[in-house]
């Protein structure tokens, strides 16, 4: 089954759901879970920013975040728009 996105939409059109009732669980858990795993990456880096720069926790935390931020907003993996092989890094 080529095309399919994410395990709800799999789902879906394996038990033909027409409702988008198991699209709609699926979602509920992916951002369930997306929401975890961000979480604890910005703990984790309040809590690196802290011990290594001495700041406050607080300010750590948004630190982190505006760094996240602003990494995804340039480009995220990329150095340069367009490429994505990256091979000479």
């Amino acid at each position: 089954m080529r095309g399919l996105a994410d395990p709800a939409e799999y789902f879906a059109n394996r038990f033909g759901d027409r409702t988008g009732v198991l699209r709609g669980i699926g979602a509920f858990f992916i951002l369930l879970f997306f929401l975890i795993y961000t979480s604890s990456g910005l703990v984790a880096g309040g809590k690196l920013f802290e011990a290594v720069f001495g700041l406050p926790y607080i300010w750590a935390v948004a630190v982190g975040t505006l760094t996240i931020l602003l990494y995804t907003a340039v480009g995220a993996s990329s150095p340069w728009p367009g490429r994505t092989d990256c091979k000479g890094l």
